[in-house]
């Protein structure tokens, strides 16, 4: 592995840790469209060829670093494939790159054409969708209620979604203790403060 490489490992080490990778850029090298033992780093729409060097270099980082070329993720066009095109050729070395699991949230990767003027390159996006972890959303609603032996009974049957958290304590009142429950949905309790 070269210098390159070295270098972007220990950033992408560094990075892996703490946030998502995200690589994006010309990498001169061609992956071409044979996945086999890099199932886990590109698809099966890679540019019709053999990987050169280069792309071999490219496949293996990615494999010991945990990341994936998205490129080759997604059927296109071929004028939505190839990211250069010079000298009577046309190639794909330009790549977005990120780890495995971000890339649960890329849902398409392709070039777009005629943005540029001044270079051989293409313009090549991907669409990323937004990636909520799945956290379960209930509002909860946390009140200290003074209860009575006669409305605890009447509550705790009309208001069965209601989870006895913890007993603050017997009062001054006889027989009276304050209780402290979670509600799922504020708003829907008659309880008798005192």
């Amino acid at each position: 592995m070269d210098s390159f490489y070295e270098a972007l490992s220990d950033v992408v080490v560094r990075v892996k840790d703490k946030d998502s990778v995200l690589l994006m850029g010309d990498f001169n090298a061609r992956i071409g469209n044979r996945t086999e033992g890099y199932e886990k780093v590109m698809g099966k729409f890679g540019e019709d060829m053999e990987a050169n060097r280069n792309g071999k270099q490219l496949l293996d980082f990615c494999a010991s670093m945990g990341l994936v070329i998205t490129n080759s993720f997604f059927k296109h066009k071929n004028i939505h494939r190839y990211t250069w095109e010079g000298r009577g050729t046309r190639s794909v070395i330009d790549y977005i790159i990120t780890d495995q699991e971000f890339r649960k949230a890329v849902r398409d990767t392709r070039v777009f054409r005629g943005f540029f003027d001044d270079t051989d390159h293409y313009l090549i996006c991907s669409e990323i969708g937004i990636v909520r972890p799945k956290v379960q959303e209930f509002i909860s609603h946390i009140t200290n209620y003074y209860v009575t032996s006669k409305t605890a009974p009447k509550l705790a049957k009309k208001h069965q979604n209601w989870q006895k958290s913890t007993v603050m304590g017997k009062k001054q009142h006889k027989n009276c203790f304050s209780v402290t429950y979670h509600v799922d949905t504020p708003g829907q309790y008659i309880a008798k403060e005192l």
